[in-house]
């Protein structure tokens, strides 16, 4: 699947893992680079949610369009599809669920 992503900081992350380490903690870091290696491996989105352990499902409310993925704990992958091209996936943000 293509993936694009929303900043450079989420970019970075994914490519190295020095920067990974710098914004999150080793397991969520490992977690984080390993869903979105998945994501990019799978053929399409809807290959993506044949994955159940991904927990892939979309936000309801103020969150609607967005889809969340179980990365750690209370920590999730928060995905958008690109509007102009359905086949693309923005990594939009990585978030505490429970805002604490």
């Amino acid at each position: 699947m293509k993936l694009r992503f929303r900043d450079n900081k989420l970019e970075k992350a994914y490519q190295l893992e020095k920067e990974r380490l710098k914004q999150f903690s080793p397991p969520l870091a490992r977690k984080y680079h390993n869903t979105i290696a998945l994501l990019e491996a799978a053929e399409n989105l809807q290959a993506a949610y044949s994955f159940p352990h991904l927990n892939l499902h979309p936000l309801k409310g103020d969150k609607e369009g967005l889809l969340s993925i179980t990365l750690h704990d209370r920590w999730r992958l928060i995905l958008k599809q690109d509007t102009d091209d359905p086949a693309i996936l923005i990594i939009w943000e990585v978030t505490n669920h429970y805002g604490d």
